[in-house]
This record gives C-alpha cells, sequence and structure tokens, in this order.
C-alpha cells in the first residue's frame, strides 16, 4: 500500500497522510474503482502533495494532457514534464517501462508501494 494522501511541508520534511490505496494492484479500492497515484504542488514552492485516490477506471492514454489524476487511465499517473501536464505509465524500476524510457523515481519526498519507490516513465534526459 501507499502512504494515501499526503500533504507534505518541504521545509520540515513532515507530511500528514490520510487513507492508502496501492496504484499497481488497486488494493484499497472497492465497488469497481482504481488507485490512481497523484503528484504536484499545492502552492508552488511551499507544499508538495504525493496522494492516492479511488476512482473509476477512465483516463487517456499515456502522454493524453492532464489536470487530475484520473484524466490518466489505470497504471498511469499525471505527472508536469516541461512545463506541461501529462499521462505517464507508473513504474517501480526500469524492466516496468517501454524499450528507451527509464523509471524516474518520484523526487521527495517520495510515494512508494508496500516500500518500494514508485516512480514514472520517461525517455532518459537529453533524448529526442
Amino acid at each position: 500500500m501507499t502512504s494515501g494522501r499526503c500533504l507534505f511541508r518541504p521545509s520540515i520534511a513532515t507530511g500528514i497522510c490520510s487513507v492508502s490505496c496501492n496504484p499497481i494492484s488497486h488494493a484499497g479500492c472497492s465497488g469497481g474503482f482504481v488507485c490512481y497515484a497523484a503528484h504536484g504542488w499545492a502552492l508552488p514552492g511551499m507544499v508538495r502533495i504525493i496522494s492516492t485516490t479511488c476512482a473509476s477506471p477512465e483516463g487517456g492514454a499515456v502522454d493524453a494532457p492532464c489536470v487530475n489524476p484520473s484524466d490518466c487511465g489505470p497504471l498511469s499517473m499525471c505527472i508536469e514534464l516541461n512545463s506541461v501536464r501529462v499521462c505517464r505509465a507508473i513504474c517501480l524500476d526500469d524492466p516496468d517501462c517501454d524499450t528507451g524510457e527509464i523509471c524516474q523515481l518520484l523526487d521527495m519526498p517520495a510515494l512508494d508501494v508496500d516500500g518500494q519507490p514508485l516512480g514514472f516513465c520517461r525517455l532518459p534526459p537529453g533524448s529526442t
């Protein structure tokens, strides 16, 4: 399971977390819902939110534009890359990603799945 919804204050590296679910196995969700992971800022540069939430299994494909976690399909999350929010596949390690992509672990504070840091698939930095 993940740490659930968390509100973190980077300056003191602590947070408050709520309900947990697993964005890979969807454990912790019921009624046909799946677990989505979310990553973003509540207040730019001040408070980072790392969260999981249960929602209906809908959403866009990898690389589709997104605003909310449920805008992406299951096993993907909404990530800001190069100032644009897009859906990216979630991963625990490089083999979880498509050929040529790497698993970029979420930065501090990390969201973990059963103690293993969660990341998203992307092209290596400097790739075209």
